[in-house]
């Protein structure tokens, strides 16, 4: 029999964790381990269990940072996948949590079933935002063939964690000032106004990772 799949709920308020509970006790291939309202427990209960798949919601005690979180957790357990579960559908949020890596995206007031939707695609190794969210991020559509090869290798190290003093002189070989313009160059082309916004529509376009 297949193993199902661990899940930890972080969110501060009791009667959506029990909905998201009652919802995933429905689906044969998970498990929810624990359940966290402050942002304070989870360093504990991801040690205790190990899980496979975090929900987080993403305003939960105040002093809460979501981004250092996901790092933190990543550090304990490398494995664990985050998929945001929160109201919050602002573009800086979101462009928050994609610089911050996590797996996906989810808007509480989508129908249950892109929940379980997105579990299955974050586990599966794919990442998973919700349309609203696309089509936030890719307003000003554009043609991915319109990035040279060194901007997508650019946007690829910032999607990564690496510096642009670190693309310059290990990926690309060039000055910093010569990094500085592709990224210019890239930011443009993709009508972004920061370095988040341009790796975000990058990855919609999956012209990187």
């Amino acid at each position: 029999m297949k193993e199902k799949t661990k899940i930890v709920l972080a969110d501060d308020h009791p009667l959506i964790r029990q909905a998201v509970r009652d919802y995933l006790e429905q689906l044969p291939d998970f498990a929810v381990v624990a359940e966290v309202g402050r942002g304070a427990e989870l360093e504990a209960v991801v040690r205790e269990h190990r899980p496979g798949l975090l929900l987080l919601d993403l305003t939960m005690e105040e002093g809460f940072d979501p981004p250092q979180a996901v790092a933190r957790l990543r550090e304990i357990h490398p494995p664990l996948k985050v998929l945001v579960l929160s109201a919050h559908d602002e573009t800086t949020w979101v462009l928050r949590m994609v610089e911050a890596k996590a797996d996906g995206y989810v808007i509480k007031t989508e129908p249950p079933h892109l929940l379980d939707e997105a579990m299955r695609a974050v586990m599966a190794g794919e990442r998973w935002f919700s349309r609203k969210l696309m089509q936030s991020l890719a307003s000003g559509y554009w043609h991915s063939e319109a990035l040279e090869p060194h901007e997508r290798r650019l946007l690829q190290g910032l999607a990564d964690g690496e510096t642009l003093r670190e693309i310059a002189s290990e990926t690309l070989m060039v000055s910093e000032r010569s990094a500085y313009d592709y990224l210019s160059s890239a930011m443009e082309k993709l009508s972004a106004h920061s370095r988040a916004e341009a790796v975000a529509k990058a990855m919609r376009q999956k012209v990187i990772e």
